[in-house]
């Protein structure tokens, strides 16, 4: 502790230290007499407690508090006098003064720098906090109007993609439709090969407009009843396919697996796009897992689980019974910073005209539209996990509302049915 003693009796000044010394704490004292010498002391800062006598050679304690005001900063100042008038009391601490002690009761001298050392930690404690309150609630309110601004640009965005995925479907169906009736009308030969080249683009130009479609919650659903064992069964051939050799695939079902209510295309579309994803995060190969599960979470687990149904604003998964569906990879995995941005539609890793960047957030809008959750656990060299959770639903939930609407009817982003291309 670091004490400036304004005292012009050296035995008092060395009566003072003692005392403070008595205390327990390892102690600095400098003594000083004068207004200048007082400012001299006070202008570098740094002390931990102010002791003054109450009347010095051309001067009192009050001028003493004047500097304290002036340049003492958060320092407690404490008047020490062997006499003293409760008016002279009085003003001093109208003046600044943290505490009066009377020399003759020097032994109150520890207790009440104490008292003021644990008062001035607590107000920078106080200070402390609420400056970090503050720019927590600055940083929060950056934050929100970053979303909104990007909200705004994906809203813009996405109804022009819509609009022009739309236009763009009904020119592929011409181009796939005329197409067709080419190649069966044309032998085999280097014609039928370029016309087949054709239709294969336009095919690849129907899936990348299906997604913006169902990125943008414009692509008809049908709910219906979903098993997700035979889901992924029927998908076995065709996932195959889609797989590098290099790559092992391995899929574990749950027996007694329960029912989920979606739309059967619209899973499919996902578990496509994170199987792609998951290959192309294995280029020279690894190991691919499929796992369907039972999940029943208590409000506990349910709490401790942060799950994104919106990428900016993660939610805890609800409590109750879900399906659950992983597909796992063991390739280089995520950093924090792809982690963020990894729902935003249009970002991707690859390397331009390798991916379109609509992969996961087609997939985050699937799930959601399916009133599900979707978590991604990834980190560099670790690989990463999908988990899709859907709603778990018993075979005799089909009840209706008194509209004769399905209850668990789709709905769309504005709350409306979701719209027919």
């Amino acid at each position: 502790m670091r004490a400036l003693i304004v005292e012009d009796n050296e035995s008092d000044a060395r009566l003072l230290t003692y005392e403070l010394r008595r205390g327990g704490r390892e102690v600095e004292v400098h003594v000083v007499t004068t207004i200048a010498a007082i400012r001299a002391a006070l202008t570098p800062g740094g002390w931990d407690v102010i002791l003054t006598d109450w009347k010095l050679p051309g001067f009192s304690a009050l001028e003493v508090l004047a500097v304290v005001r002036e340049l003492g900063g958060e320092t407690p100042a404490i008047v020490v006098s062997g006499s003293v008038t409760e008016e002279h009391a009085l003003s001093a601490m109208r003046a600044g003064a943290r505490d009066f002690v009377l020399k003759d009761h020097m032994s109150l001298i520890v207790p009440a720098v104490e008292r003021e050392l644990k008062e001035v930690e607590q107000r920078v404690a106080r200070r402390r906090a609420d400056d970090e309150r503050r720019t927590a609630a600055r940083i929060a309110e950056v934050n929100r109007e970053a979303q909104l601004r990007q909200l705004d640009v994906m809203d813009a965005l996405g109804r022009l993609s819509g609009a022009m995925a739309h236009d763009f479907n009904n020119i592929l169906c011409v181009i796939l439709s005329y197409s067709d009736t080419l190649l069966a009308l044309l032998e085999p030969g280097e014609l039928h090969s370029d016309v087949e080249q054709i239709h294969n683009a336009a095919n690849r130009g129907a899936v990348l407009t299906r997604q913006l479609l169902t990125f943008n919650q414009l692509q008809f659903v049908e709910p219906r009843e979903l098993d997700l064992n035979d889901l992924v069964a029927g998908m076995a051939g065709a996932l195959k396919q889609q797989i590098s050799s290099a790559i092992a695939l391995v899929s574990r079902a749950e027996p007694a697996l329960g029912q989920a209510r979606a739309d059967h295309g619209s899973i499919e579309q996902a578990i496509q796009n994170l199987v792609a994803n998951a290959c192309d995060a294995m280029p020279g190969g690894g190991t691919l897992t499929l796992e369907t599960s039972n999940v029943v979470l208590e409000p506990t687990a349910g709490r401790e689980l942060r799950l994104a149904r919106d990428p900016h604003d993660p939610l805890d998964l609800l409590p109750g019974r879900y399906v659950q569906l992983s597909i796992a990879d063991t390739g280089a995995g995520m950093d924090e910073t792809t982690k963020s941005r990894m729902f935003e539609p249009f970002f991707t890793t690859k390397p331009r005209g390798r991916g379109t960047g609509l992969g996961l957030s087609t997939v985050f809008g699937i799930v959601q539209q399916a009133g599900g959750y979707l978590r991604v656990d990834s980190a560099p060299g670790q690989g990463t996990t999908v988990r899709i959770y859907l709603p778990r639903i018993d075979a005799a939930i089909t009840a209706r509302s008194a509209s004769g609407v399905p209850q668990t009817a789709t709905r769309g982003r504005n709350g409306g049915t979701v719209p027919r291309p």
